[in-house]
């Protein structure tokens, strides 16, 4: 009885130690302008993200200062009551940084056992991602569907890192997990259901997933 006690606490206690990020680049611009707005299906891509993340407990949102980030991030952030400017969850940072996301980085890393949601640009998502995880991908010019996942787990003075994302054309191809399914490490690769989300402009995808295990601390 006392173990099964002790299973169901541990069980209670592990979700709070997992900390996961979604990352997405902006939804499709109006035009090739410094601070385009998006375009119509950019706003139906926008709301498509709003209904693949409504359930996930998104609990602080990060955009950058264009417009595009912003309305990409928008449907959600109206979704969960969250507002431009509110410190407790919603953070605007600059863009282009100086500091190449060093502080945005540095925020991201201390966030512990919640989810969060950053919108970025095609050279700086990528920068976030191998931050975080060691993960190297590249986002095309046209490439708007990528939905990219970091989760990491502090348990039992162990540190897990999973990444996941649909593969992109200009990603390091090293490792392959059947037909169209490459990633950029050599790790074990499992494959998760990918449940296509129904849209006429398009869908987020993150099919594949990538395990790395590190001996670190115990949910700190």
């Amino acid at each position: 009885m006392r173990k099964i006690a002790v299973i169901l606490i541990l069980a209670a206690l592990l979700p709070s130690c997992t900390t996961t990020y979604y990352l997405v680049r902006h939804a499709e611009r109006l035009d090739n302008s410094e601070d385009s707005p998006l375009s119509q299906a950019g706003f139906a891509r926008a709301n498509i993200l709003r209904d693949t993340l409504i359930d996930k407990h998104v609990a602080h949102i990060y955009a950058s200062t264009k417009i595009r980030t912003q309305q990409t991030a928008k449907p959600l952030a109206d979704a969960l009551g969250f507002a431009q400017g509110q410190a407790e969850n919603y953070t605007t940072y600059t863009y282009p940084a100086a500091d190449n996301y060093a502080g945005l980085i540095a925020d991201l890393k201390v966030v512990r056992g919640k989810n969060v949601l950053v919108v970025g640009h095609s050279d700086n998502i990528p920068v976030v991602i191998e931050a975080l995880c060691g993960q190297i991908v590249s986002i095309p010019g046209n490439d708007f569907d990528n939905l990219f996942v970091v989760s990491i787990r502090r348990w039992c003075n162990k540190t897990t890192k999973s990444f996941a994302a649909k593969p992109t054309p200009g990603a390091r191809r090293r490792a392959t997990n059947g037909p169209g399914r490459r990633m950029s490490c050599s790790v074990a690769l499992s494959h998760s259901d990918n449940k296509p989300l129904n849209a006429e402009f398009g869908q987020y995808n993150a099919p594949t997933h990538c395990f790395v295990v590190l001996a670190l601390y115990f949910c700190n």
